[in-house]
């Protein structure tokens, strides 16, 4: 439809809604105007008053019937019955308060309990992680001889993938989130951290909400760090110049004030997007520093030396080719590690590579059964209370039944005969 017909029709749709008994009276007018003008040239051409405005009526096909198309042709008919029927239904409502609250409670009792389900099911379940192309990511981890699944894979692992592996478009690891405390504009801090990747980002396909995010550059260069959406609104006070100064982690009594960066420092380079919360759900860190990070004041060994991996399969590479491929890197690394014997219980030697578009959850696997459970209990919670208001709906009903019965009684008009048309007036309506 053109712009200009919409410039003309649109204020004239929104007159009849607003000034539906100016807009009906105008189209009164001019429907009686066309029935005169008919009525005048069937009596010009010799017809009797009374037969001339009957057949102008008949070509017209009726009054009520024109006003009605006229309507239609508003298209705004639909919006007006609506309202009609929302004001009808409120009054009604009104006028029967026990009613109305029993059904409002029953309703909200099935609605509220799904939608708290609900809210517990979809970022548990449902939910994908909001990265650039989820369902094209991997969790690569490996299970041993007994079958039992590694929580983590050794940081050596992750770079013989990242460097050899010819089955993943991008390889990427991440740490788990500890506690760290920090000094930010002379206020001390405590906030939860993660160590990444240098490709953490990239990898993902998440773009910054202001400055930048992590870079192959900061693997060996000048510390930095990206501090999340949450941690910027709360801490740093929502301050764009945030960027570019400087975090310290620890005690920053041995700072000098030199103009140097004092050691354990870290600079701030950019702020995530607000709905990246991480590959971990219902686990968001406060800030993200590169895994190779010397410079972070950290003694867990776990949180250095293990880390979580994922992948980006090559297209036309499948989860069993990749596994296969991978299995002799696995080996190797094994072979070559430096870790203790201790921390190697077992021998983790066959690739495991599972779907990661929904990220990691500790109480995925705990708690999806009996959510599940839960949500077709409220389910069925739901249906009931339908039920039930339904129930009253038809009992509401049946017992006006006999008002209904005497209101169409009543209400319902005879019809008057129509007076009969002459034959030759006949003829000639159907000649005209």
């Amino acid at each position: 439809m053109r712009p200009e017909h919409w410039l003309y029709t649109l204020p004239l749709r929104l007159r009849s809604l607003f000034h539906r008994q100016a807009a009906d009276q105008e189209l009164d007018e001019e429907l009686g105007y066309h029935l005169e003008q008919k009525t005048q040239q069937f009596i010009a051409q010799g017809r009797a008053p009374q037969e001339a405005h009957r057949a102008a009526l008949l070509e017209l096909g009726g009054l009520e019937k024109r006003k009605e198309e006229c309507r239609d042709a508003r298209r705004i008919i639909w919006l007006r019955d609506l309202l009609q029927d929302i004001h009808y239904g409120l009054r009604i409502l009104r006028k029967s308060p026990g009613f109305t609250t029993v059904a409002i409670l029953t309703l909200a009792l099935g609605i509220g309990a799904n939608a708290a389900i609900f809210s517990i099911l979809d970022p548990l379940l449902l939910q994908k992680l909001p990265v650039q192309n989820p369902d094209e990511l991997v969790w690569v981890s490996s299970t041993g001889t007994l079958g039992r699944p590694a929580e983590g894979s050794a940081v050596e692992t992750y770079y013989a993938y990242r460097d050899e592996s010819s089955a993943f478009a991008s390889v990427l690891a991440f740490s788990g989130i500890a506690p760290y405390d920090v000094t930010y504009d002379c206020r001390k801090i405590s906030a939860n951290g993660e160590l990444v990747s240098a490709n953490y980002f990239a990898a993902l396909g998440v773009r910054p909400f202001a400055g930048r995010l992590l870079a192959d550059s900061d693997q060996h260069g000048p510390p930095a760090l990206v501090v999340s959406f949450a941690f910027w609104k709360r801490e740093l006070n929502s301050n764009r110049e945030a960027i570019g100064k400087v975090v310290t982690f620890g005690d920053q009594s041995d700072a000098t004030h030199t103009g140097s960066v004092p050691q354990h420092s870290f600079t701030v380079v950019g702020i995530a997007p607000p709905e990246f919360f991480g590959a971990r759900v219902g686990a968001s860190p406060d800030f993200y520093v590169p895994l190779n990070s010397t410079d972070l004041p950290t003694q867990d060994y776990w949180q250095t030396q293990w880390v979580t991996i994922f992948a980006r399969l090559k297209p036309g590479i499948s989860v069993t080719q990749a596994q296969t491929s991978l299995n002799p890197l696995l080996h190797e690394v094994e072979k070559t590690s430096t870790l203790p014997q201790i921390e190697r219980a077992e021998d983790f030697a066959n690739v495991l590579i599972t779907p990661a578009s929904r990220g990691l959850s500790d109480a995925r696997a705990q708690f999806s059964l009996p959510v599940r459970i839960l949500m077709i209990v409220v389910g069925l919670l739901l249906l009931i209370a339908c039920g039930n208001v339904a129930n009253l709906l038809l009992a509401r009903g049946m017992a006006r039944k006999r008002e209904f019965t005497v209101r169409n009684s009543t209400d319902t008009p005879t019809p008057e005969p129509l007076a009969p048309v002459p034959s030759d007036a006949t003829s000639r309506v159907a000649l005209a």
